[in-house]
């Protein structure tokens, strides 16, 4: 999406990211830096700036340690009312950034812009300035019907310049200058010859959620808005009101609740089951959709006529506010309904599809993503080229892990208890992943040994209450292996392995990963990919996606806590 901004007859764009993934951490600061852009405002704020709207020693500190922990590129902050001169000579955080060698920009409305705005207003200003006063003097006078008739109209006249130039001065304050400091946060970033860029912003509390919607609009990579809270302990104070020592704990929270514009988000449901999920459809709103519409039976040609209803409906330019979630247990028919939605829509009626049929997908690369990583931890490298054994693979679940470790370039191999039924969806898997993927029977202890004997990575995805791998099987197993189960219901796939493990040593060296801890991070890959459906415009988030997320939120770290203590 491209934002315009005009002034003085001319316009800058600001255009979407292509080409490099920026990751900006929007830290909110402890205070409003000052700015205005009328005269009056000056008086409103005080000439002299406070002592106290300073960076804390605590909030320093804490910038100390997000340096340490990621490293940014370049960090900016706005420059308000200060000179660029006072900007890095009095400003502690200035100092912090320079110690740390991260460049450190000020980011904000170019003076000329700001200059013909705020000369347009004080026009506006200026007269309705003049009417107060004729206003003035016409009460001073001796007031009869005529002369209050006419106090009433430029009293009515004065109110409505008033109120005019207050929503412009709000417009130019957050919406036209939050643009100008993205405009500079991106121009830093396209100047880095990086792939992949971070920034670090210090932000006003209250354009946090402006430059978060702003920055997302404009394909940012990752958007991550930190309000740091401060908690103070005192000692009893020994003299006085003042206390012998303070101490201030810096602890940052991630404002998950931002949502990126006023146009309502509308989600269209399409459910082969009825009724529609109601766990995807409470998931859908806490991601911030504004409407949820669910259908259900939904088969393809049902589906054909409510996406054609759908996209028409809101015109080219809105289509992208609506975003379709398949869903399901019949897999065959939520493909079917792919195929036809994908078919439905064309330039420019396009719209974002979401892919996860009774949370298989989502499921599936929670599994892979803790599985992959855990293996890496035990074993200390890689699964390119080791063997991957997926117990009950012929599901959506199974399916799905099989093709993402086949893309991962894994030996992977995908058992039921019929052999034809394992190597008939071996064949239509490996289609999709486009390398081979076996099919193997095993329907018997001694048969799910065999295949599970020299395996490195075993996935457990059969049904709820189905025991997949008994103890006897487990305590004949040798060598590091991580195995994981989606069974939450007793008794589980895999005896011995609790839905509480974490890569938990459950037999020796094989480690172990329960259900709890897959859905934990299902249900935040879910969030995830429906938060960047409800902002993406269009594209396909399948579990193509929704492995990429997870092994995303695997990565992410956690936001240092600082405490200091003032004696």
């Amino acid at each position: 999406m491209m934002v315009e901004v005009r002034f003085l007859e001319e316009e800058f764009r600001l255009e979407p990211l292509t080409g490099k993934k920026l990751n900006v951490i929007i830290v909110e600061k402890e205070y409003e830096e000052p700015w205005w852009l009328l005269e009056r405002g000056v008086k409103e704020l005080k000439p002299q700036r406070s002592p106290i709207k300073k960076p804390s020693l605590a909030f320093c500190e804490f910038l100390k340690k997000m340096v340490s922990e990621y490293s940014p590129d370049f960090a900016t902050e706005e420059l308000g009312m200060r000179s660029r001169d006072k900007f890095y000579k009095e400003n502690p955080v200035a100092k912090v950034f320079e110690e740390s060698k991260v460049p450190f920009y000020p980011v904000d409305m170019d003076e000329k812009a700001k200059s013909y705005l705020a000369s347009t207003l004080q026009e506006r200003e200026n007269f309705k300035n003049s009417l107060i006063e004729e206003i003035s003097k016409l009460h001073s006078q001796k007031v009869n019907a005529e002369t209050q008739k006419k106090i009433d109209y430029l009293t009515a006249y004065a109110q409505y310049l008033d109120e005019e130039i207050e929503e412009k001065e709000r417009e130019i304050s957050f919406d036209v200058r939050e643009k100008w400091i993205v405009k500079g946060i991106l121009d830093y970033a396209n100047s880095i010859t990086k792939d992949t860029v971070t920034c670090i912003h210090i932000s006003s509390p209250s354009h946090v959620e402006g430059l978060t919607s702003l920055l997302k609009t404009l394909n940012a990579w990752n958007v991550t808005p930190l309000k740091v809270e401060k908690k103070v302990q005192f000692s009893e104070a020994s003299t006085g009101k003042i206390p012998n020592s303070i101490e201030i704990e810096v602890k940052p929270t991630v404002k998950r609740e931002i949502l990126v514009t006023k146009i309502p988000r509308i989600l269209i449901f399409l459910d082969t089951d009825e009724p529609a999920s109601p766990f995807d459809i409470c998931q859908s709103y806490d991601a911030g959709f504004d409407v949820i519409i669910p259908y259900s039976k939904v088969d393809a040609e049902m589906a054909k006529r409510i996406v054609q209803d759908a996209m028409f409906s809101r015109g080219e330019k809105n289509v992208k506010y609506t975003c379709y979630f398949l869903g399901g247990s019949d897999f065959g028919k939520v493909k079917a309904i792919l195929e036809t939605v994908k078919k439905t829509m064309f330039p420019p009626f396009e719209s974002p599809v979401i892919v996860d049929p009774r949370g298989a997908y989502t499921t599936a690369a929670a599994m892979v993503a803790l599985t992959e990583e855990g293996w890496g931890k035990v074993a200390k490298e890689e699964v390119k080229k080791r063997k991957v054994v997926v117990l009950a693979g012929t599901g959506p679940v199974g399916r799905a892990a099989a093709i993402l470790y086949a893309k991962l370039g894994c030996d992977v191999y995908l058992t039921s208890r019929s052999l034809e039924r394992a190597e008939s969806v071996a064949k239509e898997v490996s289609e999709e992943a486009k390398t081979e993927i076996k099919g193997v029977k095993a329907s018997s202890p001694e048969e799910v040994y065999e295949v599970v004997k020299d395996a490195h990575i075993i996935l457990a995805t059969g049904a709820a209450g189905v025991m997949l791998m008994p103890k006897t099987v487990v305590e004949k197993l040798k060598g590091v292996k991580v195995v994981a189960d989606v069974n939450a219901v007793p008794p589980p796939g895999v005896e011995g392995l609790k839905p509480k493990f974490n890569l938990k040593e459950f037999a020796p060296s094989i480690y172990g990963i329960g259900a709890l801890a897959v859905g934990q991070l299902k249900n935040r890959v879910e969030r995830e990919i429906l938060s960047a459906a409800r902002t993406a415009g269009k594209g396909i988030f399948d579990y193509n996606y929704a492995f990429t997320a997870a092994q995303k939120l695997l990565r992410e770290k956690t936001f240092p806590t600082i405490k200091m203590r003032y004696s």
